[in-house]
């Protein structure tokens, strides 16, 4: 028997988000969820509002309305150095090297 307590990584959820700039609606009512060991992809075409959402998702852009909360705490808010003490960060295409190992890439946005 292990005597090490395991720890369920928390559910990502996010609630009816939306962001405006300036008159334009760059996400309308998003919402997903995304569990514990799964995988997802956003797709779509450019200025569909990805950036935006995982701007939103760490912190760099306030949304209008809606929530996003990491388990029980809720992420909104939250300036993004602590939101990504939390464990959520992004990471920006453009700093990608070709020089590192995929791994070392990786590790760019924490």
């Amino acid at each position: 028997m292990n005597d090490r307590t395991t720890t369920v990584p928390p559910v990502l959820d996010v609630r009816d988000v939306t962001v405006r700039f300036a008159g334009l609606t760059a996400l309308d009512a998003v919402s997903l969820t995304v569990e514990p060991g799964t995988v997802h992809a956003v797709i779509g075409p450019n200025g569909a509002g990805k950036s935006t959402c995982f701007n939103v998702l760490s912190g760099l852009c306030r949304p209008a309305a809606g929530t996003v909360t990491l388990g029980g705490t809720e992420l909104t808010r939250l300036a993004p150095h602590r939101i990504a003490a939390l464990g959520v960060a992004r990471t920006f295409q453009n700093i990608v090297t070709t020089h590192g190992t995929v791994a070392d890439n990786l590790m760019l946005g924490r």
